[in-house]
């Protein structure tokens, strides 16, 4: 089942993947031979008013040719579904996904399935700080001689790539993380956005190889995002707080955040429901922002106060000679802010007029009881930079705040209420907030998000409390390796065994306490599926395998994908139906023909198991022929077939009555 996967890695060169997508959308100049017509592509260019750049920039390293190689090649692995979890009754009816196994596998995986239809990708992968425990992972299969003849290096490069194994050097990470970025980008729909956390070891780099993979021109932004308040101490010189955050779009012209303010207020106009409206026609969400007309005059010497509706971002003024106002407007959720030195803001010199013009331009930053103005000119300016109010929640009985600003701390606390332990089972988790607050930007409640470093799963639980809180309907998909936990580490003393299982773990526990505290009718549950990778003795019998030598047609080629108590028939099949682009939620069905069990999905036919018979296969020639069975295709593992049967069955799929046709797939 994997043998055309195994005969293309074979063939793959570097820039294979480039070129099959060229050949795809612009075949007008290829040649029969396959060449490119650089000439007549080039006229076409400068017909129109694209401009050929000649000056070259990027970031070259040690294994970007391997990095490329990566791409192109097939995953060598089978998807194994966990039947008994997936069956459960909180997961059966469930579009959320947890993979396990190796994140490009994964990747690779989705691809047969899931490209351009990721509206959102979150990650957080290794930093590379020299002591996170990064070490480069691939078990390199190559000589130096078979490497340099495979990427077109020199032998000696090609020695040096093979150095990289187990190394945390700048290339190795890049070499790393190239080829999954590249595959992430192909996942991404033509709307959507990749979300990179990193820290300023290797943020550069990854500036300069994001550029070259998602296009400079899809960049949105890097934001500072706190991690360590009061600074990490094994900082150099300085004690080092924040990391920071990669933006880029898909396709930065066909990509919004909602709730954005243009960049100039000329961009901008009202409609006739008072909205404000972009140029492009996309209406501005910016909130309640009018004024109570008992506002004083900006000349009186009398001190104000100034209230914030933290839903409706709502400010009124009002003289402190109406002191009943306190009451109603904390009770209705406005949060006071003072006023001193006769109508001067704190920390600012402005008059209540000069803070209404600046109210009136969205450019105010509220801080705990201070007002300030913010710091930037002809910047996007959004709500969610309204970044320091404080949301009161109701958590096991108990009022908490939880910040909303653009910070990563307090994730452990959250965690060790959750799994209700002391200990910190997971080293620098996310927090959930921030997850949220990122998901929030994406205009539409009803998309995937994949994190394919899932970690801890905060992106799981971030998915899951936001459609708590707003009935939204997205979905999730975590890859997760599943790397061992250290004997020493407090996570393997309470039992679990490798990262995923934390994972895992901590959704289920996520997902009991949403419910508890919202009773919202969501998808709590996820489908599980590992990544497993048969022996090397299978991968060659596959490759081997000749389908016109009859002696082994009778060979058992389904029990070596027998993984995790699962059948090999559960395994080929999921791993086909992803592979048709049916996706890993596919259900099919059973179809029973005379005594075979066949699986139906939509107008596909599934012939997997052995002991398929001429009164078998005649039924179901019959049924195609009466119309009683509707299908284009069907798909056959030939090594379950007998060397007659699977020549009668070639016959009579090509000789079908009734101008019936069927095409016959056949897979080793």
């Amino acid at each position: 089942m994997l043998k055309d996967s195994l005969e293309k890695n074979e063939n793959v060169e570097v820039n294979s993947r480039e070129v099959d997508l060229l050949k795809r959308k612009l075949p007008q100049f290829f040649d029969k031979s396959g060449n490119f017509k650089m000439q007549q592509f080039e006229e076409v260019l400068n017909d129109g008013e694209i401009e050929i750049e000649k000056e070259s920039y990027g970031l070259d390293f040690l294994g970007k040719s391997y990095a490329r190689y990566q791409t192109s090649t097939k995953s060598e692995t089978v998807i194994t579904p966990d039947t008994d979890h997936n069956n459960a009754e909180i997961n059966s009816e469930s579009e959320n996904m947890y993979i396990i196994g190796d994140n490009i596998d994964g990747l690779k995986h989705l691809l047969e399935s899931y490209s351009n239809k990721i509206k959102c990708i979150y990650i957080d992968p290794p930093y590379n700080t020299g002591s996170d425990g990064f070490l480069y992972p691939d078990n390199f299969k190559f000589d130096k001689k078979t490497l340099s003849n495979t990427i077109g290096v020199q032998e000696d490069e090609a020695e040096r790539i093979l150095e990289l194994e187990g190394k945390s050097t700048h290339s190795a990470w890049l070499t790393f993380m190239y080829p999954r970025l590249v595959l992430a980008r192909d996942l991404l729909s033509t709307d959507g956005f990749i979300f990179i956390s990193i820290d300023d070891n290797e943020l550069y780099n990854l500036k300069l190889i994001c550029d070259e993979i998602f296009g400079e021109n899809n960049y949105i932004s890097t934001l500072s995002v706190e991690n360590n308040p009061k600074g990490r101490k094994n900082s150099d010189h300085i004690s080092v707080s924040s990391e920071f955050l990669l933006i880029y779009a898909r396709d930065k012209e066909n990509s919004y955040f909602k709730e954005v303010i243009p960049k100039n207020a000329s961009d901008m106009s009202l409609d006739e429901y008072g909205n404000y409206v972009h140029n492009s026609g996309k209406r501005v969400l910016v909130g309640d922002n009018s004024f109570n007309d008992e506002v004083t005059d900006p000349n009186s010497e009398k001190n104000y106060s100034v209230y914030f509706n933290k839903e409706l971002y709502d400010i009124k003024l009002k003289t402190e000679e109406i002191n009943e106002v306190d009451d109603k407007l904390l009770a209705n959720g406005y949060k006071k802010y003072n006023s001193t030195n006769n109508n001067k803001l704190v920390e600012n010199t402005y008059t209540k007029s000069k803070f209404k013009e600046l109210f009136d331009e969205r450019a105010l930053q509220f801080a705990e009881e201070k007002i300030y103005e913010k710091n930037f000119k002809d910047t996007v300016r959004m709500k969610s930079q309204l970044v320091n109010r404080k949301y009161e929640a109701i958590v096991d009985g108990n009022k908490e705040l939880f910040s909303l600003q653009l910070t990563t701390t307090g994730a452990n606390s959250y965690l060790k209420k959750l799994f209700n332990t002391d200990k910190k089972y997971f080293d620098a988790p996310k927090n959930v907030e921030y997850i949220k607050l990122l998901l929030k930007l994406i205009d539409d409640d009803d998309f995937i998000v994949l994190d394919f470093f899932s970690g801890s799963a905060t992106t799981a639980d971030a998915t899951m409390q936001l459609n708590s809180q707003d009935n939204g309907k997205r979905k999730y998909i975590m890859i997760q390796l599943p790397e061992k936990i250290k004997k020493k580490h407090a996570a393997y003393k309470a039992g679990f065994k490798t990262i995923d299982e934390i994972g895992r773990k901590r959704i289920e526990l996520a997902a009991k306490n949403i419910k508890s505290k919202t009773y919202f009718d969501i998808d709590y549950g996820f489908k599980l599926y590992k990544l497993n990778k048969p022996t090397e003795n299978t991968l060659n019998n596959l490759y081997n395998f000749d389908p016109n030598d009859y002696r082994l047609l009778s060979s058992d080629f389904i029990t070596p994908f027998e993984f995790d108590g699962e059948s090999g028939k559960s395994t080929i099949l999921t791993t086909w139906l992803n592979k048709d682009g049916y996706g890993l939620l596919a259900k099919p069905s059973e179809y029973i023909l005379n005594d075979y069990a066949a699986d139906l999905y939509k107008d596909s036919l599934y012939i997997i198991d052995e002991g398929l018979k001429s009164e078998d296969l005649q039924e179901l020639i019959k049924r195609i022929e009466q119309d009683e069975l509707v299908i284009s295709r069907i798909v056959v593992y030939a090594h379950s077939l007998s060397f007659d049967i699977y020549h009668e069955l070639k016959n009579n799929i090509s000789n079908l009555k009734n101008n019936r046709s069927v095409s016959l797939i056949e897979r080793y």
